[in-house]
């Protein structure tokens, strides 16, 4: 199986904006078909929940959501055939505001591995993120709305504004050979 943890930061511009509330929203669940072997990918959105701002209004950032199968890269080729074994690629994946993959970097949270064949593992994520289409993140504030009850406290809150935001992510893949054949975790 795969299991990929990313968690979601909002970027206004080159600088990161300040979300004083983050919402946790629940796992997404993306079953691709199999890639030569088994594969099954797990998304987990980890958020940190925030205090409430100064007057009324809430802030969340929604996460982006999938659009279909989310594939996972195939074990190079080469690299099989030459029985290489256990590699590790981390990536920084860059969305835009309308949920479209724009760049990738190498992910500071963990480090991807060297070799002969780095090129084509390196390659071979790149190639499958290239298609993953999601939708966008969103940046939502809320207003407290009316006391319905009497109690002194509002009983719901009303959305004022959103936005899709630009975030990025960092997933990593661990790719080995069992039984011959080509996985990736």
């Amino acid at each position: 199986m795969i299991y990929w943890l990313f968690t979601i930061l909002p970027l206004y511009g080159l600088g990161c904006a300040k979300v004083h509330h983050v919402a946790a929203s629940q796992p997404a669940l993306v079953k691709p078909a199999a890639l030569r072997g088994f594969a099954s990918i797990t998304i987990l959105t980890s958020s940190a929940a925030g205090t409430k701002p100064e007057g009324s209004k809430y802030e969340e950032v929604v996460p982006p959501t999938p659009i279909g199968e989310l594939k996972p890269p195939i074990y190079p080729e080469k690299a099989l055939k030459a029985k290489y074994g256990q590699a590790i690629v981390a990536i920084r994946v860059f969305l835009d505001a309308g949920g479209r993959v724009t760049d990738l970097k190498d992910a500071p949270t963990a480090a991807s591995t060297g070799g002969p064949f780095a090129s084509e593992f390196r390659s071979a994520v790149e190639d499958a993120i290239h298609l993953w289409k999601f939708r966008p993140a969103e940046y939502r504030r809320y207003a407290d709305g009316k006391d319905l009850n009497g109690d002194g406290k509002p009983d719901y809150m009303v959305l004022i504004a959103k936005e899709n935001v630009p975030v990025y992510f960092d997933v990593r893949f661990d790719f080995s050979i069992v039984k011959g054949q080509g996985h990736v975790k």
